[in-house]
């Protein structure tokens, strides 16, 4: 995402909680900016983004812990700025609302879950963390390229 962005003449910065993301990112992209940091302490001071674009990364994050995420993307995000958002909504044997805890993936030990998110939810805790729904698309997968989930685009603006 960083690198589409920065093609686009934008200066991102990603962002991720894992050093081993961090590494690999600045490995293939030595030329962007990369820094630790999660949806609880992002490295910006308040309003110091225009923007910014979380692809499928709120699903690590616990339900619990969600409206503190959005909370802080709000500290993060100018007023008037921009937040894109794009989750899993559902999938076979995997309703809203549902947890999916992954120990193997692609040939390697993991310990990862993954959210399910009802779209409705995350409208309603966007709107009392300061954000404007702007565009809501859900869409069907991609058969044969991606993981067969149903999806979520949310686009909003910080009031």
């Amino acid at each position: 995402m960083a690198a589409y962005l920065a093609e686009l003449g934008l200066r991102p910065l990603g962002v991720d909680p894992s050093l081993g993301m961090l590494e690999a990112a600045r490995d293939r992209y030595p030329d962007l900016d990369f820094a630790l940091g999660s949806f609880a302490v992002l490295p910006v001071p308040d309003g110091g983004w225009a923007g910014a674009v979380a692809p499928y990364s709120i699903i690590h994050v616990r339900p619990a812990t969600r409206p503190a995420a959005w909370a802080e993307l709000a500290r993060a995000i100018r007023t008037g700025g921009w937040l894109l958002v794009a989750f899993h909504i559902e999938a076979a044997g995997q309703p809203a609302g549902s947890l999916l805890h992954v120990a193997e993936w692609w040939g390697h030990a993991v310990d990862i879950d993954f959210h399910y998110i009802d779209p409705v939810a995350v409208v309603a805790e966007l709107a009392i963390s300061g954000f404007d729904l702007v565009s809501r698309t859900d869409r069907e997968p991609w058969l044969d390229i991606e993981y067969p989930s149903r999806r979520s685009y949310l686009l909003a603006r910080r009031r």
